[in-house]
C-alpha cells in the first residue's frame, strides 16, 4: 500500500483566492480548518453537486479524480495536503462520492502539523492518517 503526498501547507485564504468555479483534480486532500468558514463541492457520479461546510472542529477526507468547486464568504485558515494512492487503496477512495468527516477529537492533537507537513517530516504519520480514515469508509 502506497500513498504518496503531493503537497501540503497552513494557507490564510481569501474570497478572492479560494473561490473556483470548477476545477477537475486528480489528488485527494486532507483539510482541517483552523479558523473561519467554506464550501466545498464534488459532482457526484450522475452529475449532482454535494456541498459541505468546512468549519473548525472536523477533519476533512475529499476524494480526488472528480469536479470540485470550492467557495468562501470571508478569510479562513486551512491546514491542508494533497494525496493519491496506488491501486490497492484506490478502489476504496474512489468509492467515496462525497465529503467524508471525522471530529478532530478522535485523532491526535498534533493534526495541523501533521497534514500541512505531510510532504516532508511527517510523511509517515500521515499515511497511518489516511490509512485509518480509509478505514472507516464503506467497503467499496
Amino acid at each position: 500500500m502506497d500513498i504518496r503526498f503531493w503537497i501540503g501547507n497552513t494557507t490564510r485564504c481569501t474570497v478572492a483566492r479560494w473561490n473556483n468555479d470548477v476545477a477537475h483534480e486528480p489528488w485527494a486532500k486532507l483539510y482541517l480548518v483552523a479558523s473561519g468558514r467554506a464550501t466545498y463541492a464534488i459532482k457526484r457520479p450522475g452529475g449532482t453537486w454535494q456541498s459541505t461546510n468546512l468549519v473548525p472542529g472536523q477533519l476533512y477526507l475529499i476524494p480526488g479524480s472528480c469536479q470540485h468547486r470550492n467557495t468562501c464568504t470571508s478569510e479562513f485558515v486551512l491546514h491542508w495536503c494533497h494525496f493519491t494512492v496506488d491501486a490497492e487503496l484506490e478502489p476504496r477512495l474512489a468509492a467515496l462520492d462525497r465529503v467524508a468527516s471525522w471530529p478532530l477529537t478522535e485523532f491526535s492533537t498534533n493534526i495541523p502539523n501533521l497534514i500541512a507537513g505531510a510532504c516532508e517530516s511527517h510523511r509517515l504519520t500521515a499515511g497511518a492518517l489516511v490509512l485509518t480514515l480509509l478505514s472507516r469508509l464503506p467497503d467499496p
